[in-house]
């Protein structure tokens, strides 16, 4: 059935793309040459989604981030991105921070580390955490 389907979105694919390139060269050749870089910039966009994957990802200064998790008293966590860390804190990126408590479990790597902290400041999709001294 898979296949069936895969072969079927193949050929209408192809056959809007046929029709395509015919409405381009109706219109002359700038449009049957804007036509083939689009579909170029479409191929190129593919391959680099898939080549993404195996990017890690960044922050917006371009510093490589890592996978952390915000884990909450109740059991709840969020995931995010840890982007800048030093000794005493660090900054997160993360979807919606509004949703996150003051006091938090900072969960960072494989092992995980645990680290329990306080949101020192928030920004739209990012806050600042202190570290917290277990005593």
């Amino acid at each position: 059935m898979h296949k069936t389907f895969g072969n079927v979105s193949n050929e209408l694919f192809r056959s809007v793309v046929i029709e395509t390139f015919r409405a381009c060269a109706a219109r002359g050749r700038p449009a049957v040459r804007q036509f083939i870089d689009d579909l170029r910039a479409y191929e190129r966009k593919g391959s680099a989604a898939d080549a993404a994957e195996a990017i890690p990802p960044t922050d917006e200064s371009g510093a490589p981030c890592s996978l952390c998790r915000i884990r909450l008293w109740n059991g709840c966590a969020f995931d995010c991105l840890l982007s800048d860390r030093t000794r005493k804190g660090a900054r997160l990126l993360l979807g919606q921070p509004s949703r996150i408590p003051s006091v938090f479990t900072l969960e960072i790597g494989e092992g995980p580390e645990q680290c329990p902290a306080r949101i020192a400041w928030r920004r739209r999709n990012e806050i600042g955490v202190e570290f917290l001294e277990v005593v």
